[in-house]
């Protein structure tokens, strides 16, 4: 102790007075601006943001499973005990930082006291000015340990909360319900059937051999990896010519397909037409029928009653409207 303080005393003896006004001056500024900085950090909550998030996700959790209820009380237990280790560890950094910066503030107001009272003559107040240094060397020190301080903390309530955002998804998705796997329907009509077995196949469906849908252009197999002689470079011009007129007989032939489609509409339209058609004229005979079967019933029943009607005309009557009622049906 006597040889470090000896060496600190020759070594302040060689360093002058306004040398070191200077450094303590420089070292006050620098640690009020860390101070300030951690002052800043203090009312910065690092559990704030995720905090909305995993109370959301439990909150989705609790309306997706009634049973739920055990595991997000969990999960808030651990969200409430990071927050409260924060809270500690701040309130702890809050005095801590408290406590220096009034050091600083003391260190700052004796060098002010030592500038107007010696008046700008500091190699009198030498003496007081080395142990000012000291001082602050002190609260250096304390300030780079708060630093670290700070940011371990906040680091630590960071992962912490990190961690539980991450429980909190997972536990959604495992309770998360099966989506629904749509079942195939199907198709009733022949025609439904083709498409769907078209749609559905694996393998290119065999087309029609008919010399009017099969392909205009026909190439060698050796057309690219056989290289043209020299001597029928000479019949370019015509091997383009060719293929010019061959292109030309493929988009005719696309004209005529586009017209056999839009001819094909028609026709669907058409027989659709004619079904409903149908349909209609099915309905009016099905009422026919049955206005003929309760005329029939009628007459029956007036028959057996003992009405004033007579056999033949009865009789005539009937096969007149089982005739009606056959011509109804064949329609």
């Amino acid at each position: 102790m006597a040889f470090s303080q000896l060496a600190q005393t020759a070594d302040n003896a060689q360093v002058s007075a306004e040398d070191l006004v200077s450094s303590i001056s420089a070292k006050l500024v620098t640690q009020k601006k860390i101070m300030d900085d951690l002052n800043t950090q203090l009312g910065d909550d690092p559990t704030a943001l995720s905090k909305k998030e995993i109370l959301s996700n439990l909150a989705t959790a609790s309306e997706q499973d009634g049973n739920a209820k055990t595991e997000v009380n969990r999960l808030k237990s651990n969200l409430k005990g990071v927050e409260d280790a924060w809270a500690a560890r701040r309130n702890e950094l809050q005095k801590s930082i408290s406590e220096t910066s009034s050091r600083l503030s003391d260190s700052q107001n004796i060098l002010d006291d030592l500038n107007d009272n010696f008046a700008g003559r500091f190699s009198e107040a030498q003496p007081a000015l080395q142990v000012l240094g000291e001082a602050v060397e002190r609260t250096s020190s304390e300030a780079e340990a708060l630093s670290k301080l700070m940011d371990a903390a906040r680091n630590d309530a960071k992962f912490g909360m990190q961690s539980l955002v991450k429980e909190s998804e997972d536990f959604m998705a495992r309770i998360a319900p099966t989506p629904p796997v749509a079942q195939p329907v199907a198709p009733k009509t022949s025609v439904g059937r083709n498409v769907a077995s078209v749609i559905q196949s694996k393998e290119a469906m065999s087309l029609s051999s008919s010399d009017r849908f099969s392909p205009s252009i026909t190439a060698s197999p050796n057309i690219l990896t056989k290289p043209l002689p020299v001597s029928t470079i000479s019949g370019n011009g015509t091997q383009i010519s060719k293929l010019e007129s061959e292109l030309a007989a493929s988009k005719n032939l696309q004209t005529e397909l586009s017209e056999d489609t839009a001819q094909m509409q028609i026709e669907l339209r058409r027989a659709y037409r004619d079904i409903v058609s149908l349909k209609s004229n099915l309905d009016e005979s099905q009422q026919m029928v049955q206005a003929l079967e309760r005329s029939k019933n009628a007459l029956s029943s007036g028959s057996i009653s003992g009405q004033g009607v007579s056999a033949k005309s009865i009789s005539d009557q009937i096969n007149r409207l089982e005739r009606e009622l056959d011509n109804a049906r064949s329609d």
